[in-house]
């Protein structure tokens, strides 16, 4: 008897423990927190010109690698943007990506395709899974 009761308080002890790490240690997902209009803009790029651009944002209590993730105003091309490998984004910070498709320097966060009403912007990781979307204000 004592047996069973040990091993039934062992297996409610590992239930709550793998509960506990899920619901208060698991990370978040990247979020596109913010989706700003050019004529709103009060951030401009190196040619002093303001662009429509989004904001992602890292939820999380540590840092979280976005090299190679995409964005796109396609679900289907999810990498009409890559993210510059090697880019990791901080616990709480956020990273922009500004959208022209007339832009010609050589400003590695600028995703040079342009996005209009009624799309939305979508991010995916390395592998093309959705992470995120937001609708497009104009």
């Amino acid at each position: 008897m004592k047996k069973r009761i040990f091993i039934g308080l062992s297996i409610v002890l590992l239930i709550l423990i793998h509960v506990t790490n899920v619901v208060f240690f698991s990370e978040k997902q990247l979020e596109i927190s913010e989706m700003v209009p050019s004529r709103q803009s009060t951030i401009f790029v190196d040619d002093y010109l303001f662009y429509d651009h989004i904001k992602i944002y890292n939820p999380n209590k540590k840092s979280v690698y976005i090299g190679e993730y995409g964005i796109s105003n396609s679900i289907d091309e999810p990498f009409k943007y890559k993210i510059m490998s090697g880019l990791w984004l901080g616990a709480n910070e956020y990273f922009i990506i500004y959208f022209s498709s007339e832009y010609t320097g050589e400003n590695w966060t600028v995703a040079k395709f342009d996005i209009s009403e009624e799309q939305y912007i979508y991010l995916t990781n390395s592998e093309g899974k959705l992470i995120s979307k937001i609708e497009v204000i104009k």
